[in-house]
């Protein structure tokens, strides 16, 4: 069982030395452990979802203004898929490193925004991202989780959030959010909030979808304790949410260097066998992501763990380490977007079925890009 840690005060000091909303700018990687973070034990998935929730305990609507129309409903977006608290799983129980129950809508939104956006490129202080974008906790419940992932400026927007109320083994409620960040308040707005009621199939996939509306407003602002607070214009009980951030147990300095600088180190240019090893190692370096949870690992442990493994090789290994992922990033790119275009590379490299669960999983996705920003600072 991993471990999770949930950072509080932590978070919401660098939130604000970030925004400029008063306090002296705290260093988060220099608090000791002992202050700055507590461990808690993730509730297996059986567990939480065992069990329908009373109706008494499902979160409370405001009355609607009117009904969307059945007709008009929208697929449920892939990370629906994925369960309150603890290390995410599809409907089935997999862990992340399975493939997810996707829509295409939101795959393809994914795709484009993720694999787009850079560190440098984001408007948003890098200090508020670090704690903003990944896995979060409803306290209150215990039951609700929340996702925030990044979109690139070009969708008009900062995050995208997404919560989810796990109902039972074969349906959740779910809500999204497209989010602005206002510098000035340190909040998270939107405008178009929606709420569905999701239902699987014995497969983990989408079996129905009740959409309850596509109206909301609402936001999310950063409380004393380090906890992001709710406020929705259709969600009456929103404020009851209380959003921790949970982190996956960190990746360290020596797994770093066997998973991918050895990996990357070792691929030899212009021999026989030159692309199929790049594509064996293109699986071998996203499995390493997706499984190590990149994307939601504590940010600033994460960049020292990878920086320290760099600063154990040669300047010709640094160069060839480069050189070498910008070439695994090309084909792990390609499979994302088209994996039928290179699906006889992988084949061929042995590693066929693994890479085709991966292209559709946006938990590699995630992890991957979290990983190009890593090695793009890189010195």
């Amino acid at each position: 069982m991993r471990k999770w840690i949930v950072i509080m005060m932590t978070a919401v000091m660098v939130i604000v030395s970030a925004t400029g909303c008063g306090g002296k700018k705290t260093d988060a990687a220099s608090q000791p452990a002992s202050e700055a973070q507590a461990e808690a034990e993730a509730q297996p998935a059986a567990e939480a979802q065992e069990e329908a929730a009373p109706a008494a305990d499902a979160p409370a609507e405001a009355e609607p203004a009117s009904e969307t129309a059945a007709d008009g409903q929208k697929e449920a977006p892939a990370d629906a898929a994925a369960p309150a608290g603890g290390q995410s799983t599809d409907a089935q129980g997999g862990t992340q490193g399975d493939a997810q129950p996707a829509d295409t809508a939101q795959a393809g939104a994914d795709s484009t925004a993720e694999t787009a956006q850079t560190i440098e490129e984001s408007r948003v202080p890098k200090e508020v991202r670090n704690i903003l974008v990944g896995e979060w906790q409803d306290m209150t419940s215990q039951r609700a989780g929340m996702e925030i992932t990044e979109w690139d400026e070009a969708n008009g927007k900062d995050f995208h959030a997404q919560i989810y109320w796990s109902g039972s083994y074969a349906d959740r409620m779910v809500w999204d959010m497209d989010l602005e960040f206002d510098p000035a308040s340190g909040e998270l707005v939107y405008k178009g909030g929606r709420k569905a009621e999701v239902t699987y199939n014995e497969d983990g996939l989408i079996e129905n979808e009740d959409v309850k509306w596509e109206d909301a407003e609402g936001s999310f602002s950063m409380a004393e304790v380090g906890e992001l607070r709710w406020s929705d214009s259709r969600q009456e009980d929103a404020g009851d949410f209380a959003f921790v951030r949970v982190y996956a147990y960190d990746v360290t300095a020596e797994e770093f260097s066997a998973s991918l600088f050895k990996k990357l180190t070792g691929l030899e240019e212009g021999t026989a066998g030159a692309s199929l090893k790049q594509a064996q190692t293109a699986e071998e370096i996203l499995t390493f992501a997706a499984d190590k949870q990149i994307w939601n690992l504590d940010a600033y442990a994460r960049t020292a763990a990878i920086t320290e493994a760099w600063n154990g090789l040669s300047d010709e290994e640094k160069a060839l380490a480069k050189r070498n992922f910008d070439g695994v990033a090309g084909m792990i790119d390609k499979a994302f977007k088209d994996y039928e275009s290179v699906r006889g590379t992988f084949e061929d490299a042995g590693v066929g079925e693994d890479m085709k669960a991966l292209s559709v999983n946006v938990y590699a996705r995630r992890s991957f890009n979290a990983l190009r920003d890593l090695v793009a600072e890189l010195q």
